[in-house]
């Protein structure tokens, strides 16, 4: 059965990374054909089985009688011979006789024992059918009198096993993708009428909810057909803007609703090792995405009764009302930010104006002073410019001082009471600020936090020895309830309710179902008195989970949870006969029950330490792959965390789920200090230096070898003495495969690698060199996040990148520098370049950082591993805050190593290019306006002082430095990779200005529909009349550009790396509205 669903798995695994889907009709006849070739399998080893010792002329083998055969022991059913283990009298004596002398008395009235009559019938039955089949159904496709066609059948039986995996996943796919927003109705208003599914999230200007259509109606015959297609699941967003005095509806689960919305397919951005939104939108299979245009009328329609409400309606507002009960009791208000916390607020951030300017009093007044120092630094020369520089970083790090990490940490606990609260009752994670995440991962217990087979088992077994207790207490009539009904009989029932209800309330994810499955097949195996090993019972939840949904295996917490149990049970299995010293001596091998004192303790907490080394290596694979980051303090954490969770956070807020106002406020109240308690904790774990390494990920065949790899050594086999060290040298071929996989990807000296992220409508770009990296612009806002936590720092760890050496932010719009403080607190870097003003909010957290400040000013050039970098724009330097604009002082950086040029140009406008283009014209017969001195590298670590307009990267003089050029000469614009200006917008890309670059590679970093309209069609044409290839971020994702010697290589991520759920990209979609 084991191998079957391992089969099964790996046919949906198959179809999961398919670029395209087979057709339906094909499929159908692939799942009746396992189908019937499985059934006519069955049949033929079952005959043969049954006839073939059958005496010549007879069609039956003769009767066995039942008492001839003895009873199934448990040693028999559980694969032990009886001579192989020692009986229970010989092992556990003392609990043998204390048990013996409790049934002897309860098992008085055994005749009338429910349990006893039920035992009695199974086993008579099951005597007759081994007797009468010879073990028909036990020794199919197992121990046979013909191997040959045993082994035959098995390899036909797995694969019709994957075939049926196949076809069950791509009827399902063809199901889901049945049901998407046609493309003729994107962005045309729409009537939906249904009811909200889910828990609605509010916001303080928006409610995002799920919404399962009943109708839909749109405007004209074809719309309105069009609708009877899909969508059937959308996600949409209720947003309240700025002047609006109407208050949010405050919406719950089954409310009827009949809303005006747009719609659009669910599109995401498309990123090596980033999010996929549009896998995550399959699983839930959600249909479209779009917003509730309030202007146009929503109504609300009448409510259906409670008792009229389904089942998930129920369980959808019993986790809404636990919710707001939580949030009534630990919802507390977030500590005043100082200046240190301010910078690094993502609320604050959000706060700014699209230049990035500070809002309050404080921030203004220091705003005020640094623009006077800024102007007295013009006139100043010599010592009077360091003096300048000396009290404006006098007057950055005042603020800082006053603070302390002790006072952020406050802030970020006290914010995360109610989202760690309902992360455990209700399994909704979606409050957890970005700062606590970070502590579970560097601490490998972002387990704890997801509901899995710890909290379903701790649940499951409270439940069950409650029921016990009160059992054996109940009394009827004068006898006890246990005489008729064994007390076990009764708790395994409600034990496998209790897991349910813990499943129900966690929204049914994949973690908790895999939990739920395994908890109610070990209790029916129970209850039905059959020993079933854990990997069976495992195999069974892997089985029922991908029947249920298929499209389950895309997430990481299905590899996650399956992988860590079967680690677990295979560290904990138990030691084969002989393995041990006692058994070797010819005595019964020994237990933990066998010894006293601290010898039991000793061998209890060797066991604990086995399983958490065991589960930590096996998920290094695993987590390397899916998130580029490894914990090594994870034993340590896991040590103190999992039974700080276990034994106090977690039954504290499972009583408070069980009792009724008021008194569930004390539990809440209490479960927020036990919170607190773990999250101060974490954050201390995260301070350990290497708490966590970076590895990049190998892919999935190297991770399953990877992975087996690193279970083996702790599975207890026969002769693990001599295959010990053999496999424990093997388990090192992957980490060196891990590790080596970064230099195989590196780029070699002389050449360069241009990666533009897709983020939606704004910029970002990785330019890497042998040994350096550089990123121009971090991508805008994304939500309560932002580009650079979503896209670029994943990236960054996937491709190994410890350090920045440049971080340039073209200028002041939040569309490019959304993302700055996210990656400026995971990654390090040496200086940050830019046209931004001096209290830009990421100069600030910049300066924090002990980083260095600088403008971007035309004529700076510097040399990275025989790759020349050259700033081309502006001409001196800027802050955003010219007659121009902010697109007027964009940086333009040139990247040339001698044979291929790239360009970057960010937002100039059609002046911009014009004033270049003459410049280039008239040559190096004129000098720059103003020479901009070179501040000198700091003898010690670098002063948080916003500097001058360049900074020496390298102290040391070498090929790889970063000067400031006087000369008045300007290289050529001609380009190989030309980066459109302000995304391709029709105020950009001019004809001399395409004539001038004859670009082969033409990228415009554009967001999917958005409403600028970008690129314009006039601009794609000009490109395409002038031989350009473009290429467009919405439609191809990520775009990776690498020079190897004479040849320039491109690859498109969506080309590369297609699935059959990507959206297609219509044609007319290439002409811009």
């Amino acid at each position: 059965m084991r191998s079957w669903a391992i089969a099964f798995a790996l046919g949906v695994c198959w179809l999961q990374h398919r670029p395209a889907l087979p057709p339906e009709a094909s499929l159908w006849l692939l799942r009746l054909a396992a189908i019937g070739i499985s059934i006519a399998l069955f049949g033929i080893f079952v005959c043969l089985h049954l006839f073939a010792a059958a005496p010549a002329g007879s069609m039956s083998l003769p009767p066995v009688a039942v008492s001839e055969r003895a009873p199934p022991s448990r040693e028999r059913a559980s694969g032990h011979r009886r001579a192989d283990r020692p009986s229970h009298r010989l092992t556990h004596r003392r609990s043998y006789w204390r048990s013996h002398r409790r049934s002897h008395r309860l098992n008085r009235r055994r005749r009338h024992c429910l349990r006893h009559r039920l035992g009695h019938s199974l086993r008579h039955w099951r005597t007759r059918f081994r007797g009468r089949g010879r073990c028909a159904a036990d020794r199919f496709i197992g121990r046979s009198r013909f191997p040959l066609t045993a082994a035959v059948v098995r390899t036909v039986g797995l694969a019709c096993a994957s075939a049926l995996g196949v076809a069950h996943a791509g009827l399902d796919a063809h199901a889901r993708l049945s049901t998407r927003l046609p493309v003729a109705l994107e962005g045309r208003t729409l009537a939906l009428t249904g009811r909200i599914v889910g828990l609605p999230r509010t916001g303080p200007d928006a409610v995002s909810f799920l919404l399962e259509v009943d109708h839909c109606r749109g405007l004209g015959r074809v719309a309105s057909a069009l609708c009877a297609v899909g969508p059937r699941r959308v996600s949409l967003s209720w947003r309240r803007f700025a002047g609006d005095g109407r208050a949010l509806p405050a919406l719950r689960p089954g409310q009827r609703w009949r809303l005006p919305v747009r719609l659009q397919r669910p599109y995401g951005t498309a990123n090596a090792h980033g999010f996929d939104f549009e896998a995550w939108a399959l699983q839930r299979g959600i249909d479209a995405t779009g917003h509730v245009q309030t202007d146009r009328g929503a109504a609300r329609l009448a409510e259906p009764a409670d008792a009229s409400l389904g089942w998930r309606d129920r369980i959808d507002r019993l986790r809404q009302r636990l919710r707001m009960d939580i949030e009534a009791s630990v919802g507390v208000k977030a500590p005043r930010a100082t200046a240190s916390t301010r910078v690094g607020t993502r609320a604050e951030w959000n706060s700014r104006g699209s230049r990035g300017e500070p809002a309050d009093a404080a921030q203004s007044a220091r705003s005020a002073q640094s623009d006077r120092l800024d102007r007295s630094d013009r006139s100043v020369e010599g010592h009077e410019a360091d003096e300048a520089d000396a009290s404006r970083s006098r007057l950055t790090r005042l603020p800082e001082r006053r603070s302390s990490d002790t006072q952020v940490s406050d802030g970020i606990v006290a914010r995360s009471r109610m989202p760690v609260l309902t992360a455990l009752t209700i399994g909704d994670q979606r409050g957890l600020p970005s700062s606590v995440r970070a502590w579970l991962a560097q601490t490998g217990t972002s387990h704890l936090l997801a509901i899995s087979g710890l909290h379903v088992g701790i649940v499951a077994g409270g439940v069950a020895w409650l029921a016990s207790v009160l059992w054996r207490c109940a009394i009827w009539r004068g006898r006890p309830l246990a005489l008729f009904v064994p007390a076990q009989l009764i708790a395994a029932p409600i034990a496998a309710i209790g897991a349910c209800f813990v499943v129900a309330l966690s929204g049914f994810g994949v973690p908790a179902l895999r939990a739920g499955w395994m908890t109610t097949v070990a209790l029916v195996t129970w209850t039905l008195r059959r020993r079933t090993r854990a990997t069976v019972t495992l195999c069974w939840a892997l089985l029922l989970v991908l029947a249920a949904d298929p499209s389950a295996i895309l997430s990481a917490g299905f590899w996650l949870s399956f992988c860590a149990v079967a680690a677990i049970l295979l560290a904990t299995s138990p030691r084969p006969p002989g393995s041990d010293a006692a058994s070797r001596a010819g005595g019964p091998p020994m237990g933990p029950r066998d010894v006293g004192g601290w010898r039991a303790r000793w061998q209890s907490v060797r066991a604990a330490t086995r399983v958490q080394m065991a589960v930590t290596l096996a998920l290094v694979p695993l987590t390397a792959d899916w998130f580029s980051q490894v914990s090594l303090i994870s034993p340590a954490a896991n040590a103190l965390a999992i039974p700080w969770v276990s034994f106090l956070l977690l039954p504290v807020a499972m009583i408070g789920v069980l009792m009724p106002p008021p008194f569930d406020h004390f539990c809440y109240r209490a479960a927020a200090h036990l919170s607190d308690g773990l999250l101060y904790f974490l954050a201390a774990l995260t301070s350990v230096p290497l708490a966590s390494v970076t590895l990049p990920p190998t892919g999935p065949v190297a991770t399953a070898l990877a992975f087996a790899a690193m279970v083996l050594p702790w599975m207890r086999w026969r002769r693990a003495d001599r295959l010990r060290l053999p496999i424990a040298a093997c388990c090192g071929l992957p980490i060196c495969v891990m590790a080596g996989a970064a230099a195989w990807g590196r780029v070699a000296e002389g050449e360069y690698r241009v990666t533009a992220y897709d983020v939606g409508q704004g910029g970002g770009v990785l330019v890497e060199t042998a040994s350096h990296r550089l990123l121009f612009d971090t991508g805008p806002p994304h939500g309560e996040s932002d580009i650079g936590e979503r896209v670029i720092v994943p990236h960054l760890r996937a491709c190994a990148v410890a350090r920045l050496d440049m971080l340039m932010l073209s200028h002041v719009h939040v569309d490019h520098t959304g993302g700055a403080l996210s990656v400026i607190r995971a990654v390090p870097i040496r200086v940050l370049s830019g046209s931004l003003p001096r209290t830009h909010a990421a100069r600030l957290a910049m300066a924090a950082a002990g980083g260095a400040n600088t403008f971007c000013v035309r004529g700076q050039r510097w040399t990275w591993d025989g790759v020349r970098f050259e700033v081309l724009w502006p001409p001196r330097p800027e802050s955003g805050s010219g007659s121009g604009g902010a697109n007027a002082s964009s940086c333009v950086l040139r990247v040339d190593n001698g044979r291929h040029v790239a360009l970057l140009s960010g937002d100039i406008e059609a002046a911009q290019e014009a004033r270049l283009l003459a410049y280039h014209a008239r040559g190096a017969s004129r000098r720059v306006p103003r020479r901009v001195p070179a501040a000198r590298a700091p003898a010690g670590p670098p002063t948080p002082a916003v500097r001058g307009a360049a900074v020496n990267l390298d102290a040391a003089a070498g090929p790889n430095r970063f000067e400031d050029s006087g000369r008045d000469t300007l290289p050529g614009l001609r380009a190989d990779v030309a980066f459109a200006p302000h995304h391709g917008s029709r105020t950009s890309s001019t004809l001399p200005w395409v004539r001038a670059l004859g670009a082969s590679e033409v990228v415009c970093q554009v967001g999917y529909r958005n409403r600028f309209g970008h690129p314009h069609r006039t601009v794609t044409a000009r490109y395409a009349r002038h031989g350009a290839r473009l290429h467009r971020t919405d439609r191809d994702g990520m775009i990776h550009f690498e020079t190897r010697g004479g040849e320039l290589r491109s690859e498109r991520f969506r080309e590369a790396q297609r699935r059959y759920w990507m959206p297609d990209w219509p044609a007319e979609r290439e002409m811009s509205p």
